[in-house]
């Protein structure tokens, strides 16, 4: 999973910094934020059992057409759910340890 969240992690600071760099030429780059969505992701990263998974997971129709309506929108971060934005302004306010330790006990079904 930290494999994983890293791998977020960039793909959300990529597509800010090449937003910045088309931003001029007609193109809008936005990225899709969506959290945890009732897909096979869990089954197949083995967090099925997670208390993530537990507390609710949005339907992928809902996530797909928050992000479709965030980019006709010109949205450069489309985080789609209340919970999720919650989650998403909530993380700016907490060390990254803590972050850390939040996200694992999370994915934990423990």
């Amino acid at each position: 999973m930290s494999i994983y969240y890293a791998s977020k992690a960039f793909v959300i600071s990529f597509s800010y910094a090449i937003a910045s760099e088309v931003r001029k030429s007609g193109v809008s780059v936005s990225v899709l934020c969506p959290g945890a969505t009732r897909t096979d992701f869990s089954r197949t990263a083995g967090t099925s059992d997670s208390r993530l998974n537990k507390s609710g997971m949005m339907e992928p129709r809902r996530v797909a057409e928050a992000g479709v309506r965030g980019l006709l929108a010109g949205k450069r971060m489309i985080v789609p759910g209340l919970a999720n934005k919650l989650v998403a302004v909530g993380s700016r306010f907490v060390p990254r340890g803590m972050a850390a330790r939040t996200a694992g006990a999370l994915n934990s079904d423990r």
